[in-house]
């Protein structure tokens, strides 16, 4: 059994080696309870073979529990909390259940961020990681000898931040009552 799941692993690493480079990208939005937000994961440059699963890492010194995971037909998502045990990262995992799996839904989950400042500005980072159908860890995944793991790319976000959407208000505000007055020179 275990030469049948060693084997399995091998050919597996073979098959995501001769895929493009992995990347998973994030998009990352403000939900209604201060310091809560929802993060969607895009994966591309790679396929998933049964018992193959994203991981990816939330810093326990920044986040404090992560709920409501979801992943596409074929995935199966669940989450590790953050310090449990103390300083261990959390974890988002999704887990594919069939060989190659549709990659056209995004990978969500909701993450409590305790750190000032916005979660957009830090680094997630994210590991392809190999189970047996047991649920065993076995390993990252590799490609060509390397593991596949790196940084997630955040999407810039498209809304300003609220005090730099303050600041633009303020200085229209400020701008309407000279370009009123340079109006009434003129005529």
């Amino acid at each position: 059994m275990r030469l049948k799941t060693l084997f399995g692993i091998l050919i597996t690493g073979c098959c995501i080696g001769s895929a493009s480079a992995a990347t998973v990208t994030a998009n990352i939005t403000s939900l209604s309870t201060p310091g809560d937000y929802l993060f969607s994961f895009s994966v591309s440059g790679v396929s998933f073979a049964p018992y193959e699963a994203l991981d990816v890492s939330f810093p326990a010194a920044q986040y404090s529990s992560l709920s409501n995971p979801t992943a596409g037909s074929g995935f199966s998502a669940f989450v590790l909390q953050p310090n449990s045990p103390l300083g261990v990262p959390g974890d988002y995992i999704a887990e594919a259940l069939v060989n190659g799996p549709s990659l056209a839904s995004p990978f969500t989950v909701a993450g409590h961020y305790t750190t000032s400042g916005d979660p957009r500005t830090r680094t997630l980072s994210y590991e392809f990681d190999q189970y047996t159908s047991s649920g065993d860890f076995v390993g990252i995944v590799s490609a060509n000898g390397s593991p596949l793991e790196g940084n997630v790319v955040i999407n810039a976000p498209g809304v300003p931040e609220p005090g730099t959407a303050a600041l633009m208000l303020l200085g229209l505000a400020a701008a309407i009552p000279i370009a009123y007055r340079r109006r009434r020179h003129v005529q």
